[in-house]
């Protein structure tokens, strides 16, 4: 499957053909349609590896990014939420609804996945330096930006302790 285009969609057609269940197959069968420029071929593909395995992340991430690709980014967006509810530990989910939901705007979404994956790390997830990295920047922009966003900054008035928190945090 290495080579050209064809012969590995030709490979991948047969391995769905002998397991309709491969996932990866589905997957990989929608990369290369992508890298075609043949949206609509991958999201059939991906469509129905959805259908036979619902529960694969990779299925879901292509799909997002199929419908990315053909212009549809607010369905795209609302594929990565649904991924996030069901596999919340997802890396690869946090970081792709993160990045969308940020370059549509929808600050707090973005910014409760930059969070997520940084509590990962401190967890132990193998999350990328250079994603921690990204999650930490904007998530920090966003506080700045939104601060009405950040939790620790409502209502700073409302306590002795919530207005010493407010301090401190616009120390940082």
């Amino acid at each position: 499957a290495a080579g050209n285009a064809v012969s590995a969609s030709s490979h991948f057609r047969r391995a769905i053909q002998v397991d309709p269940s491969f996932a990866a197959a589905y997957v990989a069968l929608a990369e290369i349609y992508l890298a075609r420029g043949d949206v609509g071929a991958a999201l059939e593909a991906v469509r129905v590896g959805i259908r036979r395995e619902p529960g694969h992340v990779p299925l879901h991430l292509t799909l997002a990014r199929a419908l990315r690709e053909g212009g549809d980014r607010a369905e795209a967006l609302e594929v990565l939420r649904r991924l996030v509810d069901r596999a919340p530990r997802s890396v690869a989910a946090r970081l792709e609804h993160a990045a969308l939901a940020r370059a549509r705007g929808s600050w707090s979404e973005a910014l409760s996945s930059y969070r997520a994956l940084l509590a990962m790390a401190e967890e132990g997830e193998d999350v990328p330096a250079e994603a921690r990295e990204d999650a930490r920047r904007y998530a920090a922009a966003l506080r700045l930006l939104v601060p009405e966003l950040d939790p620790t900054r409502q209502e700073c008035e409302a306590s002795p302790l919530r207005a010493a928190l407010c301090a401190a945090d616009s120390a940082r």
